[in-house]
């Protein structure tokens, strides 16, 4: 038993001993194994950081890793005298990080209620697909507070470079030409846009480290990097700011006293085609381009999104004297003077008489605003003081349209000037010789029937004074470096030489004659010889011209004798007076006076006899009806100009220019304005191929008389006038029919009567000839 005993003791200090030595093992194998994965773990650690450390390091630089576009300073824009117009000033600008973003709906409605940007704008930015994206720039220090107390995730602030306008000091002044850049520094509109590639210069590029999420810190030991940008090129423009400046005071005030839809003001120099002011009305804040320019707009805009936002702020932007297009009315009879002397068909000796009207074009009545009191016989001098229209379309006819469409052509009308500004427009004039009817050519003479820019025709009127020559209009001087060397120099070129030196010189002398005597004598300065022509025309809306809407122009150069100064100003749709003298006039005199009083111009004769000559006082005639006006003006040596041409002499004078008290010369044209309710002329519409019924339903639709010539049973094959020009409501107009059935039955008929006709007269001969017979018989018996 005891052996048993120690058996089992012997048994179990075995097993004990073999556990132990079991477990020693494990714990010698669990040891090593330990060993070996630490071995491999530091192996793996060490190859990391002595082969593959690099690559991962990067990598997670990488991820850290930012890269902002740094614009480069765009190049300063001065003026001709080197007075800076626009210059890159530091401007704080909104960056967001779209990838750091959680909840960018509700990142896009905060920054939309701090900026004034719809949220939806905003969001689209945010979901690009890109590191960093740019909202906006040159935000206010109560915007920067703003975002920094809101501690948007994602959403830094940079200061850079961005653009100052200092015309918006002065009212916005030469916003039309300057333009402005978008939030990305590109050029949107104006000189910007123009020259964009040579201001925006070469942007350059900020490669840095962050920590964490949102406005983070940038890490300041990791491999940052800023490659620097360079500055774009310097513009010297042809503008004078003191000019623009005058011309920007001279179209504000006209805009506020006649109320107009828009305005555009340009000043040159005629020798050059310099640009030395171009101002549109309404004009914009380049330095905040998107602001509503009235509450109108603002109400207006607010209910506005997408691509009608965009065509909104489009128009806004419009520049009016390149983009614009109007019919020229009476400053284009200078074109008309001008074609006709050159070609000989006019002269001062020629004489034109005026008896009212015009009546001998089919549909068309032409009335000479003094229709009441017509002009009689006029010499060429005269008919260009007294605009009169019948006068005009004399001058035409002699000419020939061949002729007038030639120089219509020459002088740049239907082709761009080439100006350096975006969105320039074509006009429009006639496609060629055969589209020009009686009608248009009648109307062209006088400035209707064609649509022009404001810059064409500066540049046409330019030529008309300057020697004849078609000048390029240029707003760019010189391309400068940074250093404000010269590298590129304009060069003004003349594209053709349109009439001869003779036959400008006469044009500036007649001119000169206008505002002396004629219709222009807003612009006269005493001391001064000034040349000018004023014009009015009548809008087309809606297939009809109508008096209630015009177009009020004025163009003057100075001195007449030698002009180094041009103005063109185009008044659209002024609202009391709407004459070229007395809404366009003025303005035209303020900018000469200011630019005598800069350049410091002395007077080219004795002020005190022009003084002395200016001895009738202006009369008030307010009031009165156009008759009894015309007649009062006349009883003391002054002449009259009325513009709206009622049908009715009765019509009563709401307006006149200038004022009653006023000191003028005798002869002076007094301009009229009448009450009248809008002379209507409409126009014509495209009836061949159509029945009687359709004729007769659709002129009796627009009121127009008509008779009819051939067989109503057929279709129509003519009308005079054409389709597409103006009738008059009291005129009548031929329909010519023709109906193959019934030409052809006619044809027949003729044939059967000329048939009977024949043997009728074979009949008669033969009668005849028996009863001839008989009487010779007769007398033979009766000698016998």
């Amino acid at each position: 038993m005891r052996d048993n005993k120690n058996k089992k003791r012997l048994k179990d200090i075995d097993s004990k001993r073999s556990f132990e030595q079991t477990m020693k093992k494990r714990t010698v194998n669990i040891f090593f194994v330990c060993l070996l994965v630490g071995a491999i773990f530091i192996g793996k650690l060490l190859y990391l950081d002595t082969f593959g450390g690099t690559k991962y390091r990067k990598a997670a630089m990488e991820q850290r890793r930012k890269t902002v576009e740094i614009p480069a300073d765009r190049g300063t824009i001065y003026d001709r005298n080197m007075n800076p117009l626009v210059r890159s000033v530091k401007v704080s600008t909104v960056y967001a990080f779209p990838k750091n973003i959680e909840d960018k709906e509700e990142t896009a409605k905060t920054l939309s209620n701090i900026l004034e940007i719809k949220s939806n704008t905003i969001l689209e930015k945010l979901e690009e697909d890109k590191d960093t994206v740019k909202i906006t720039s040159n935000i206010s220090k109560e915007q920067i507070d703003s975002i920094r107390e809101s501690k948007l995730k994602g959403v830094s602030i940079s200061n850079e470079s961005g653009r100052y306008y200092a015309s918006s000091s002065e009212n916005n002044a030469g916003s039309g030409v300057l333009g402005f850049v978008d939030f990305e520094n590109n050029g949107v509109a104006g000189i910007e846009k123009a020259f964009n590639q040579e201001l925006k210069g070469v942007p350059g590029l900020n490669i840095f480290s962050k920590s964490g999420e949102g406005q983070g810190n940038s890490i300041p030991y990791e491999d940052n990097k800023i490659n620097e940008p360079t500055k774009g090129e310097n513009l010297q423009l042809t503008i004078d700011e003191t000019i623009q400046g005058a011309a920007n005071r001279a179209g504000k005030k006209t805009m506020e006293e006649f109320n107009l839809k828009n305005l555009s003001i340009i000043v040159s120099k005629p020798k050059t085609g310099e640009i030395l002011a171009l101002e549109n009305f309404p004009n914009y804040d380049p330095n905040n381009p998107r602001k509503p320019r009235n509450d109108a707009e603002k109400e207006e805009m607010e209910n506005l999104s997408g691509d009608d936002l965009l065509k909104k702020y489009y128009d806004m932007w419009r520049s009016y004297s390149v983009s614009n297009v109007y019919e020229p009315g009476s400053v284009f009879k200078a074109i008309t003077t001008a074609a006709a002397i050159e070609e000989g068909t006019a002269s001062e000796d020629s004489k034109y008489v005026c008896t009212g009207y015009v009546r001998d074009i089919p549909g068309v009545v032409i009335r000479c605003h003094r229709y009441n009191n017509p002009h009689g016989e006029q010499t060429l001098q005269e008919a260009m003081n007294n605009s009169c229209n019948p006068a005009y379309v004399q001058i035409a006819r002699d000419l020939g349209k061949d002729k007038l469409y030639k120089y219509l052509k020459a002088f740049g009308f239907g082709e761009l000037t080439n100006i350096n500004l975006p969105g320039e427009e074509k006009g429009l004039i006639p496609e060629n010789l055969e589209s020009i009817g009686e009608a248009r050519l009648a109307t062209m003479s006088y400035g209707h029937g064609i649509a022009v820019t404001p810059i064409q025709m500066i540049t046409a009127m330019n030529a008309v004074v300057n020697g004849g020559e078609i000048m390029e209009p240029q707003l760019v001087l010189n391309m400068l470096d940074k250093e404000d060397n010269i590298i590129k120099k304009t060069e003004f070129n003349s594209l053709r030489q349109v009439i001869s030196e003779k036959t400008s010189i006469k044009l500036r002398d007649m001119m000169e004659h206008v505002v002396e005597e004629g219709g222009a004598n807003a612009v006269s300065i005493p001391g001064y010889h000034i040349g000018a022509k004023s014009g009015t025309s009548v809008k087309l809306e809606n297939g009809q011209y109508t008096s209630e809407k015009t177009v009020a122009s004025f163009y003057t150069m100075f001195p007449a004798d030698d002009p180094e100064y041009s103005i063109l100003i185009v008044a659209d749709e002024p609202e009391g007076p709407n004459n070229g003298n007395a809404v366009a006039g003025p303005a035209a005199k303020m900018i000469l006076e200011e630019i005598i009083k800069q350049k410091r111009i002395e007077p080219q004769y004795d002020v005190d006899q022009e003084i002395e000559a200016k001895n009738i006082e202006v009369p008030n005639v307010v009031g009165l009806t156009l008759k009894d006006a015309v007649d009062k003006l006349l009883s003391i040596g002054l002449k009259s100009d009325t513009v709206n041409m009622s049908m009715n002499e009765r019509a009563i004078v709401k307006y006149q220019y200038p004022k009653a008290t006023e000191k003028v010369k005798k002869g002076t044209a007094i301009s009229l304005t009448a009450d009248d309710t809008g002379t209507v002329m409409v126009q014509m519409p495209k009836l061949e191929d159509r029945t009687i019924n359709y004729v007769d339903m659709m002129l009796n639709k627009i009121n127009i008389k008509y008779k009819t010539v051939g067989h109503t049973t057929g279709k129509v094959i003519k009308t005079e006038p054409v389709a597409g020009e103006m009738v008059d409501p009291e005129a009548t107009v031929k329909i010519i029919f023709f109906d193959p059935e019934k030409e052809k039955e006619q044809e027949e008929n003729n044939q059967q009567n000329n048939i009977n006709n024949t043997n009728e007269n074979q009949e008669n001969n033969s009668s005849t000839a028996e009863d001839s017979n008989e009487n010779k018989l007769n007398n033979k018996n009766t000698e016998n």
